[in-house]
């Protein structure tokens, strides 16, 4: 679990420094999209010290709720910034771009669960 926050850490960092960056070539549009990337991780970080709580035999279903509930605040999210982009085609390419990072990413937090 401890590798799995490290990992999460670094993708924040990484994406902080992806919009902090856009923001200071004043490009505040792309900084903003940026964020929701950065919700998965920051709800695998936000749900360990939770996890310690609940019983063994639960805890990675919860886990699993808390991704999925990420997934859909996420996918909202990206939709909301998403709509306001024209042409359509780019933004139906940030919508899939931005929702397949972040189930692909869900996919490998669950993935190390199991094993």
């Amino acid at each position: 679990m401890k590798n799995m926050v490290l990992e999460s850490w670094v993708i924040i960092i990484i994406m902080g420094i992806a919009s902090y960056m856009s923001a200071r070539a004043h490009r505040n549009r792309l900084a903003l999209r940026i964020l929701p990337l950065v919700i998965a991780p920051l709800a695998n970080i936000m749900y360990s010290p939770v996890s310690r709580h609940l019983a063994a035999s639960t805890v990675n279903q919860w886990r699993i709720i808390a991704y999925v509930i990420a997934l859909i605040i996420t996918a909202a999210w990206v939709w909301f910034y998403a709509r306001k982009m024209e042409p359509k085609n780019v933004r139906w390419v940030y919508v899939i771009c931005a929702l397949a990072f972040t189930a692909i990413e869900l996919f490998i937090f669950a993935c190390k669960l199991i094993h």
